[in-house]
């Protein structure tokens, strides 16, 4: 009996142990300013929507963000906008003397309606949160404004010193506020995402607060300075930096202090040999891809290579000269810049990797970052318009194929990843125009302008740290642009023949002219920019001799072509005054 006693209260013990030492997390803070979303500064709310989208109660209206691009809707009188919510696929807003509801149109673009009432449903205050403790003396003379938790954390925004995170006995994990990573300390609303983020609306932006990311900034450069090199000693990690050498262990709050070069030194690894390039890695260096350039190679041990271009890093396997792609890395996703000079990646264990970027040294998690893609998101089209002459044109976003008008003067398609996901990244190319893809970039509205009258196909992909790239295919058509010189043949000339005469006599006449004219113009150009140095004058002049052309021909087909009603040998050409006269005469 007295065993058994001494074992529950052992057990009890343990528990609760177990209960009060949550870990400190990590933060990954990602703030997005009004040159970001193009609005007023200030933020009240959000509303999260199961289809990936966020919605910001603003100063200036409401925001609608999909990942990639911000749009702002205003009210009819240009109020702000206090309040946010949604309730099955309707957007409600509020502010002290209206209410109103937002849906989507056919073209994907949200509509207001004012309203009197909601529907009791819907609730643009969440459930209060049960706090299980006293709150702080720190956290209470900080004059708490708003609470949020995600089972394990709680969050407490204040009007005075930011965001406190703390455990479920009240102990203080992290304090983020404008003297670190927030860029503001008046707290209007949190927003739980999911267990591992959240969202904060403050005075001055709006910050996506990301807990133990697989990416950790662990030190500012303006702090620590450029990274060198480094090593880990069990759950110690060392560093050299032209500033020094430091020390600091993993934990999450954990400062780098001052050691010194003798104990720092122990724990670097030893380079015996320069690493290896590209060309003697692989033997096809095309399958790597856009690694095949790469100008820094890391061993990791264990027949793998960290290889780095640009701002993208890739971590291979390599097994008689063919190589797997183990997972990759664009660091634009996180807003870091790899270092254009030095070491660039140091694998410090077989899940863990420093890397020096400009911002300061990143702790990279291996694991954690391969587990945090399965599962990807699929790209999604939010908008589709075109300009003519006339003016803007939306079409609907479901559209299974886009037919554009021979003059359109340019179309734009937006592309969304959802906030669901931390790669953001999109690229896109138009089959029929280029065969490579634009690079990598965070706006997701995709712009050009002009095509030729043809079929063409417009892909965009989507970043993913693993696998191929998910893609969406929109099929775009030009139609013939030249029908008036296609029924000028239809009429003068037999209709067998107007096909023929059409490709001959229009088409490959035309090739021929631009193949006839291009050598005397380009020669006559070089010849004038080197007469007419200034101003781009040989362009200009070049040009005017092009307007001359076009001149001479349009006079000269004033008097050669001929009417409608001369000599028609095809289809007869009638307005609909003559067919009105051709019906009277037959009544």
């Amino acid at each position: 009996m007295y065993r058994l006693l001494t074992i529950l209260i052992s057990f009890l013990f343990t528990a609760h142990a177990m209960r009060a030492s949550v870990a400190i997390p990590y933060v990954f803070v990602k703030n997005y300013t009004v040159d970001d979303y193009k609005a007023s500064c200030q933020n009240w709310g959000f509303s999260l929507t199961p289809d990936g989208m966020l919605y910001v109660a603003n100063n200036s209206g409401l925001l609608a963000f999909d990942g990639n691009t911000w749009k702002l809707y205003s009210l009819p009188g240009q109020e702000e906008v206090t309040g946010v919510t949604n309730y099955n696929d309707t957007i409600y807003t509020r502010n002290e003397t209206m209410l109103g509801s937002w849906t989507y149109d056919k073209d994907g673009i949200l509509r207001y309606h004012p309203l009197d009432t909601i529907p009791p449903e819907v609730r643009f205050t969440p459930p209060p949160v049960e706090i299980p403790f006293t709150l702080p003396k720190e956290i209470q003379d900080a004059q708490p404004s708003a609470f949020a938790a995600n089972g394990t954390l709680f969050f407490i925004g204040t009007l005075t010193q930011g965001l406190y995170i703390t455990d479920s006995d009240g102990t203080i994990l992290q304090h983020l506020s404008l003297q670190n990573q927030l860029q503001d300390n008046i707290v209007r609303f949190i927003c739980v995402q999911d267990t591992r983020q959240i969202w904060v609306a403050l005075d001055n932006g709006l910050s996506q607060i990301s807990f133990d990311p697989p990416i950790t900034l662990l030190g500012k450069r303006s702090e620590i300075g450029k990274l060198v090199n480094a090593g880990l000693d069990g759950e110690e990690l060392y560093i050299q930096t032209n500033l020094g050498y430091f020390k600091r262990s993993l934990g999450a709050t954990s400062p780098f202090i001052s050691v010194s070069k003798a104990e720092a030194q122990l724990c670097f690894r030893i380079e015996k040999e320069p690493a290896p390039t590209v060309k003697k890695l692989f033997r096809d260096t095309e399958a790597v891809g856009v690694f095949a350039d790469a100008e820094h190679v890391y061993p990791a041990g264990d027949n793998l290579y960290w290889l780095s271009v640009e701002n993208e890093a890739g971590l291979f396997h390599v097994a008689d000269g063919i190589g797997t792609l183990k997972c990759r890395l664009l660091f634009d996703n996180y807003n870091m810049n790899l270092v254009t000079r030095g070491k660039r990646i140091i694998p410090l264990n077989d899940s863990l990797v420093l890397v020096s970027a400009m911002q300061g040294a990143l702790l990279v998690n291996i694991r954690e970052l391969i587990g945090n893609s399965l599962g990807s998101t699929p790209l999604k089209v939010s908008g589709l318009e075109y300009v003519d002459a006339s003016g803007i044109h939306h079409l609907p976003i479901n559209t299974q194929r886009i037919s554009l008008p021979h003059n359109f003067q340019e179309f734009n398609v937006w592309a969304g990843t959802t906030i669901f996901t931390s790669n953001h990244q999109i690229s896109y190319k138009i089959e029929g125009v280029s065969s490579d893809w634009s690079a990598w970039q965070h706006d997701g509205k995709i712009t050009f302008l002009q095509l030729p009258e043809g079929r063409y196909e417009l892909k965009v992909r989507k970043y993913v740290i693993k696998g191929p790239y998910p893609e969406l295919t929109l099929p775009i058509e030009v139609p013939l642009f030249c029908l008036p010189a296609f029924r000028y043949f239809t009429l003068h000339f037999d209709t067998k023949l107007s096909a023929t005469l059409y490709m001959v006599g229009f088409q490959i006449a035309s090739q021929v002219g631009q193949v006839i004219f291009s050598t005397p113009l380009g020669a006559f150009h070089d010849k004038m920019a080197q007469i007419l140095p200034n101003n781009d004058m040989g362009s200009r002049v070049t040009f005017w001799v092009i307007s001359a052309i076009v001149l001479c021909a349009l006079i000269y087909g004033f008097f050669v072509i001929k009417h409608d009603d001369q000599e028609v040998g095809g289809d007869p050409f009638y307005t609909d005054k003559q067919l009105r006269q051709m019906e009277a005469a037959k009544a």
